[in-house]
């Protein structure tokens, strides 16, 4: 590591994917490779770049991240609101977008074989969900759905970056 870079501190972290499932439990659907390339590849990289840019910022800022938004959701809804350039804020945009997107991808893929337990807790989450939905304003899992599709291909060549996707 250069002796000028910053350390970088960890403030957002990826998901544990051993606790959910091993690599290779989604086969034949989705081959252990890719698996490992996405987890150990690119979500890896958005955490690590996340981290690191948000360890260049002033050590006021970075105390003012700790403090105020513990949860990364709650950085990038206010992201705007905070005194950062603007290649700052599409830095954090891009890497906390990704971190969110992988551990969202990961943590809701599940392999064939689930016990009665883990399909409990399943249920349990998939209903607070669902009031989650409704209380923001949506009108199911479908409109969701819809929703994340059309604002997904909206912004798709915008944020593209990369040739990642």
């Amino acid at each position: 590591m250069n002796e000028n870079q910053p350390k970088a501190v960890i403030f957002y972290q990826r998901i544990e994917l051993a606790e959910f499932y091993p690599l290779h439990a989604l086969e034949p659907y989705i081959s252990r490779e890719i698996m490992n390339d996405h987890y150990h590849g690119n979500h890896k990289l958005y955490e690590k770049n996340l981290n690191l840019v948000l360890s260049q910022l002033e050590e006021n800022q970075q105390e003012n991240i700790k403090k105020n938004y513990p949860d990364l959701e709650k950085l990038l809804q206010n992201l705007e609101k905070l005194p950062f350039s603007p290649a700052v804020r599409t830095e954090i945009r891009f890497h906390g977008g990704g971190l969110i997107n992988h551990n969202l991808f990961f943590s809701h893929l599940a392999s064939q074989i689930v016990s009665v337990a883990e399909k409990n807790q399943q249920e349990l989450v998939s209903e607070d969900f669902l009031k989650a939905l409704h209380k923001d304003g949506f009108d199911g899992l479908d409109d969701l759905k819809i929703k994340l599709i059309k604002e997904a291909l909206n912004n798709a060549v915008d944020n593209l970056r990369n040739g990642s996707y």
